[in-house]
């Protein structure tokens, strides 16, 4: 059993069932001053000749970024890329770069503007848990199974 974001991946792992416990927003983050900092939001094509930072190509959130932009017309090519959150918010926060980010992250920091994206684009990213197929669990696997897809029902968007 495991959490993980969604991927082209999970075709793949057919011994394995999926169950959304997650479903989050993606925006965008820009740096104080942009030209774009004092909007609540915008269209992928107001970004096109932007640089961005994104997570690297572990990251299922690259992926995300890449058939949203797909999906506006657009092509996604980040400037940089690196493994972790805190590296595309300093980034973003010291100017470098603009990046697409999980919501929740977004709002858990400061120093940017938060950019909610206007396209009609999948702009959500969702995280599931994994668990093997046809499985015998002990009782409590079960129990905190049910109560991950519970709250998911509760907390969906």
């Amino acid at each position: 059993m495991g959490f993980h974001s969604e991927t082209f991946l999970m075709d793949k792992y057919l011994d394995l069932d999926y169950y959304e416990v997650k479903r989050e927003e993606i925006v965008v983050i820009v740096p104080a001053g942009h030209r774009l900092s004092n909007q609540k939001s915008c269209y992928l094509k107001d970004l096109v000749n932007e640089r961005f930072v994104s997570f690297d190509s572990n990251s299922g959130m690259l992926y995300k970024t890449q058939n949203m932009f797909s999906e506006a017309g657009l092509t996604f090519r980040p400037y940089i890329t690196v493994t972790d959150d805190q590296s595309i918010v300093n980034m973003v926060k010291g100017g470098m770069a603009l990046a697409c980010v999980l919501r929740n992250i977004a709002e858990n920091n400061s120093g940017f503007s938060i950019l909610t994206i206007n396209d009609e684009v999948n702009k959500y990213l969702s995280i599931y848990l994994a668990i093997k197929r046809k499985a015998v669990y002990p009782a409590i696997v079960s129990s905190f199974l049910e109560f991950s897809i519970k709250q998911n029902n509760k907390n969906s968007l």
